[in-house]
């Protein structure tokens, strides 16, 4: 493997982020890096790009890559970005995994392949461990994706420890979309050096409580300030932060509610669209639909309410 230069981990509140496209439906690559680069200013910890919120799975591995070239560009903060580059093809997978590394962005959220259903763990165990011999670099960290609502492709627990046996400078930590509060515990409790993210900032302060690194969450593009205040009282100890981390499910609850006629991402897209007036952030691809005026006034009214 190639020598290893760095081993940050990027621990407290991230953002899963929204992805912006044209009207053409290309990539819009300036604005997504924009948005990237208020969220960091805001004080969030990280940037996720391109997982189940930033649409990754309807970009091309070369439009993953493009965007890559342009945060080294633009001397985008990479020791705060990770990447999506889980894929139903193994050797997408490896490509995009070796590129982020060659790129400096060693941390990578990598979904299992997730066409065939329920598939047994030692398949699992060798897409990972195909990745990882593959790519052969020692600072590559990847973060489990588990989001079986989706993938329907659950990760056991028999799993990690499977991989942190044979891999465990490169398997490095987990993003918990299972909403299972109880799942995310007992693998803050039973897997040292192993970060553990939840999902939705709902379990945030919880898992932050457990030993957890944090969460990697998509509404932290519209309430990004509120989840940063929580991490901060969290690490300062101070008497209020069950009361911050209260208001923030309720920003999360009130969230889910006008987003749910249109899907999550969709919803979020019309909020960020309305708060910072740029009509471009309403523009999804293919399979979401097309957002009408209607539904932008649905959305943005429960959203005031």
């Amino acid at each position: 493997m190639a020598p290893s230069s760095s081993k940050n981990r990027i621990k407290g509140a991230l953002a899963a982020s929204l992805t912006a496209f044209k009207n053409d439906l290309s990539l819009d690559i300036s604005l997504t890096t924009e948005h990237g680069v208020n969220l960091l200013n805001e004080g969030l910890d990280g940037v996720v790009f391109f997982g189940t919120t930033g649409e990754g799975n309807s970009l091309s591995v070369n439009e993953k890559k493009g965007f890559i070239d342009h945060l080294k560009i633009e001397k985008f903060p990479l020791n705060k970005t990770m990447i999506g580059t889980g894929a139903c093809s193994l050797t997408d997978a490896v490509d995009l995994t070796n590129y982020c590394v060659d790129a400096g962005i060693y941390d990578c959220l990598v979904l299992p392949p997730f066409y065939y259903k329920n598939p047994k763990d030692d398949g699992l165990f060798a897409y990972f461990s195909e990745i990882i011999q593959r790519v052969a670099h020692n600072d590559l960290k990847i973060q489990i994706y588990h989001f079986p609502a989706v993938s329907q492709v659950p990760i056991s627990h028999n799993l990690i420890e499977r991989l942190l046996k044979h891999y465990p400078d490169n398997i490095t930590g987990i993003k918990d979309s299972s909403g299972d509060l109880e799942n995310m515990l007992s693998m803050c409790k039973n897997f040292d050096s192993f970060d553990v993210y939840a999902g939705s900032e709902t379990y945030f302060l919880p898992v932050l409580q457990a030993g957890g690194a944090g969460t990697i969450t998509a509404t932290a593009n519209i309430t990004a300030s509120k989840c940063v205040e929580v991490f901060k009282a969290f690490q300062n100890d101070l008497k209020d932060v069950q009361n911050l981390q209260d208001e923030l499910s309720n920003d999360r609850d009130l969230l889910q509610k006008a987003c749910a006629s249109v899907g999550f991402s969709s919803g979020l897209k019309i909020i960020l669209s309305s708060l910072i007036k740029k009509d471009q952030w309403k523009i999804c691809r293919p399979p979401f639909a097309k957002i009408t005026e209607d539904k932008v006034k649905e959305v943005t009214e429960i959203f005031n309410s």
